[in-house]
């Protein structure tokens, strides 16, 4: 269940990656007047490296994520639950 947050957030990123290269493919072709196809691959050549950086990133975080290491089990991380607070008093 704790992986759960880690694949949506893998999920939003490849998107985001395509959004990106869209982009870029759709600058190249206004600026420089270049085919569509020339277009998408300088695209994908200018965004390769930012793409596999942060997707290893994510996947040697998921699962460290997924066995919940540093996560308090059922409490939200920083908020104290509220019998906790009262066991202080």
């Amino acid at each position: 269940m704790m992986c759960m947050p880690t694949s949506l957030m893998l999920i939003g990123l490849a998107s985001k990656n395509a959004i990106l290269i869209v982009k870029f493919a759709n600058q190249a072709l206004e600026h420089q007047g270049v085919s569509v196809t020339q277009a998408a691959l300088t695209a994908a050549r200018e965004r390769f490296r930012p793409i596999v950086m942060t997707s290893s990133a994510s996947l040697i975080n998921q699962p460290s994520t997924a066995e919940g290491v540093g996560v308090p089990p059922p409490a939200i991380a920083g908020v104290e639950p509220f019998h906790q607070r009262l066991k202080r008093f």
